[in-house]
Formats: structure tokens, sequence, C-alpha cells
């Protein structure tokens, strides 16, 4: 539905009068790739976690009309959808056209399956007053699965690099351009944050 190289631009008009400004589909085929499903389930037990999980997933998925496929590692059935959705991306063979969107199972989401009614809406998350689902979205993922202590470990390691200094002149200086955009990154992503939050 989604690929502009090869729908017609009749097509293309009715499905965003359908679907509305909220889908905003890349240029590209995008598929995102969940895989070892199985550790997931092993690590969040609880249905309402994957239930959660897998609609931030969807959600993302559809408004930049992407695919979604979840998979389980050394799972011939589910490795053999993903296999089939990008050989459809990459060789034209036929596309995937089956959808499976419970999330006691590892979801299967082509491009142009899902809809946001079946996704829902995100659940309510306390100090967030902006009405935008994306980052409602975000915010419900974000209070639910919080990073890691683990997670910063790369942060650390950057500052022992830091530190370092090399026989080259050429690698101490790229290595500081290389810093000083992280931190560009860094100021931008918690502005925006920032921004979001009082929106």
């Amino acid at each position: 539905v989604w690929h502009g190289h090869t729908e017609a631009p009749s097509l293309e008009g009715a499905a965003a009068g359908r679907v509305g400004e909220q889908v905003r589909p890349l240029e590209v085929p995008i598929v995102i790739l969940a895989h070892k499903w199985d550790c997931f389930e092993a690590d969040f037990g609880s249905s309402d976690l994957r239930k959660l999980a897998t609609r931030v997933l969807r959600f993302m998925a559809h408004q930049h009309g992407a695919s979604l496929v979840c998979s389980k590692h050394k799972d011939k059935a589910s490795m053999s959808v993903v296999r089939n959705l990008l050989c459809h991306h990459v060789f034209g063979t036929p596309a995937v056209m089956t959808a499976q969107l419970e999330p006691a199972r590892p979801i299967v989401a082509p491009a142009g399956f899902d809809s946001f009614s079946g996704i829902g809406k995100p659940p309510t998350v306390d100090g967030l007053l902006t009405n935008n689902p994306e980052d409602r979205w975000f915010a419900a993922y974000e209070a639910t699965f919080p990073a890691k202590e683990g997670k910063r470990e790369g942060v650390q390691d950057l500052s022992m690099v830091e530190a370092e200094q090399f026989a080259e002149e050429c690698v101490d200086e790229m290595r500081r351009q290389k810093h000083a955009e992280v931190e560009k990154l860094r100021r931008e992503a918690r502005l925006h944050a920032a921004e979001a939050a009082v929106a």
C-alpha cells in the first residue's frame, strides 16, 4: 500500500484519504523486525506487558507505513514469515497477505494491514500533558520498561575513551568532533523532550 514506486497515484490518494494525516509513510519500504520473541516472553511473562510493547511497535510501524514482524529464535514458521517479507521487498516476490495481531503470539503486521482503531489509544501517564499519540506511546513505554543501569555503561566507557590519548593527532581530532556531535544530539533530545512535556 505504501510503496510509492509500485502503486498507482490514484491508489495512494485513496489510501491517504482513508487513513488521514496521522500516517506518514516513508519513501522506501521499512520492515521492523523484533527478533527473539521467546526471550521477550520469558523476561516479561505478564500479558499486559506484552500487549503494551506490541501496541507501541504496531503504532510506530503503522504510523510510518512499515511492516512489523516478531520472530522466535530458531522457530521455522516465524522465520519463514520474515524471509518471505524481506524477499518481497528485495526481489519482488508475492507479498505476505496475512496478519497476526494478537499479543499472545508473535506479531505479523504487513504494511497496510493494521489500523489505529485496532491498536487503540495510548494509556494515560501521570504528569504527561500532551495529547500527541506518538509522545503518549513513548511515555507509556518508558514508564513501563525503564532503561536498566547496565544500559548506561556505554556512557561510562565513552568517558574512559575520552581520557585516552592516541599516537596520531588526527585520531584525537576526530574523536573530539564525534564527541561534540554526540553532545549536540543529546542537547537536542533533551530540548525536544522538554518541549513535548509542556505541549
